[in-house]
């Protein structure tokens, strides 16, 4: 049994971002280490016959002639690793993400009091750039969903938002313009990562499988819209600050919960991501959240205002070409009239 933690990398990304490409990559070239991969479906490995060793189907463990390892994943994340950790003698594990899996739920369970074995390294994600440039254009827009129903745009916005290494891949595939558009999109949502371009997901091994690199609480508090709450702004500048843009709504007057549930359910203008909190009229004592990422927005009770708080609401916007007077008037329409008593509105949101 190891006695330091054992490195882990996570890599995340929507199906076809080129996850297994880059984990065929670093088994084939792991550098000086001795690596161990986790994913999902051992079958979707293409996995050079001159590096094929031994295979272990009982445990779901295929040994390669270079010392590294592959391993389908068991009944849950965390007794895989256990088993690498204690049965293996590797000195880092990469784990490849489902294309629908959502990375925070990922990042607590290796950073949890319980993972004394290992230690998580780094968030890396797979960006499919032409993907990204069609997020973010909302006239191009695929409105695809995972099988939950979650809409993919969400999945892919969670996903940068918590890398501290983000493989833009892909963009051999992209114009120059739409290269500057996809690397807006990533400094706006999260400007604290360190990104690489690739094709076909070719990057150096040592710059993936770094060490020490990632800390929870700092990414997320480096996200884009937390920034901007914080009244610090983005780095883009040029070309991509000209693709996307951030605005910070920001307002004393209470939120019309009818008139805001109708924005809810058809947002305009379209945005890529909004983000913040606001007060609603009928709720003078609730901190209400709002989280739109891609179709998917959603307004709920968040805690409650401080004695020496004044109420208020601060949303951060986000989109391609967006228009602040656009989204002030949109959302200013949804704020409560002065002559309506908040006792008689319809309340839609959870409490």
């Amino acid at each position: 049994m190891a006695t330091e933690p054992i490195g882990v990398t996570v890599l995340t990304g929507i199906l076809g971002a080129g996850k297994t490409t880059l984990v065929n990559r670093l088994l084939a070239d792991p550098g000086a280490r001795t690596i161990a991969v986790v994913v999902n479906d051992l079958g979707e490995l293409n996995v050079d016959a001159e590096l094929l060793g031994a295979a272990r189907p009982d445990a779901g463990i295929l040994e390669l002639s270079n010392g590294c390892i592959c391993c389908g994943l068991q009944d849950d994340l965390a007794g895989t690793i256990d088993q690498l950790v204690t049965e293996t003698a590797v000195d880092h594990i990469v784990v490849e993400a489902s294309g629908v899996a959502e990375p925070v739920p990922i990042a607590h369970t290796l950073t949890d009091e319980a993972a004394t074995q290992v230690r998580l390294d780094s968030m890396v994600g797979v960006i499919d750039g032409v993907g990204l440039v069609q997020e973010a254009d909302p006239d191009r827009s695929r409105q695809l969903r995972a099988a939950s129903g979650r809409p993919l745009a969400a999945l892919l916005i969670e996903q940068i938002e918590l890398s501290d290494l983000l493989i833009l891949n892909k963009t051999d595939l992209l114009s120059a313009q739409e290269r500057a558009v996809a690397r807006a999109v990533i400094e706006q949502l999260q400007p604290g990562a360190t990104v690489r371009e690739t094709t076909h997901a070719q990057v150096d091994p040592e710059v993936v499988l770094a060490s020490d690199r990632f800390e929870l609480a700092t990414a997320m508090r480096a996200a884009g819209w937390r920034r901007m709450l914080r009244g610090e702004h983005g780095s883009a500048h040029g070309d991509a600050a000209a693709a996307v843009q951030t605005h910070l709504f920001e307002t004393t007057r209470p939120f019309d919960p009818t008139a805001l549930a109708a924005w809810v359910d058809a947002p305009e203008p379209p945005l890529l991501r909004a983000k913040g909190f606001l007060q609603l009229a009928g709720r003078p004592e609730t901190v209400m959240g709002l989280n739109q990422a891609g179709p998917a927005v959603e307004v709920g009770p968040i805690g409650t205002w401080g004695p020496e708080e004044t109420p208020q609401s601060r949303i951060v916007c986000m989109g391609s070409d967006l228009d602040p007077t656009a989204v002030d008037a949109a959302l200013g329409a949804c704020l409560l009239a002065d002559d309506v008593d908040p006792a008689t509105l319809s309340d839609p949101f959870p409490r």
